[in-house]
């Protein structure tokens, strides 16, 4: 296998965009925000592009799995945070699309890899 392979791939790019959204984000809110969620949005979100590249170098695909699981569960939280930012009016009616379209695109993406290591196990 081809060291650092995630590097190429396009959900390890897009989940990296997102995890430099969210921080963007979070560096608006005030300090009592940031620190309540948006350390936590950004600590969930990193956790996605972690995990892709740490599952990345595993060597079996049931342990790449397992990562991608952890990847997506990060991926919701991220998306729940978003959602209590929404609540609170901390982002935008109008920006809410554009991580939505983002975040539908990374759990395809993950879910695409997970079925086709799946068929390798």
């Amino acid at each position: 296998m081809k060291q650092f392979c995630f590097l190429d791939w396009n959900v390890y790019k897009d989940a990296k965009k997102l995890f430099l959204e969210t921080r963007e984000l979070s560096n608006t809110l005030s300090f009592d925000d940031k620190r309540a969620l948006g350390n936590q949005m950004l600590r969930s979100s990193l956790s996605i592009v972690l995990n892709i590249s740490e599952g990345s170098g595993k060597s079996s695909p049931k342990e790449l799995i397992r990562f991608i699981d952890i990847s997506l569960g990060s991926l919701y939280e991220t998306r729940a945070a978003l959602d209590i930012m929404l609540d609170i009016e901390k982002l935008s009616q109008e920006r809410m699309p554009i991580f939505d379209e983002q975040i539908r695109s990374i759990a395809n993406q993950l879910g695409g890899l997970r079925k086709k290591k799946r068929g390798e196990i």
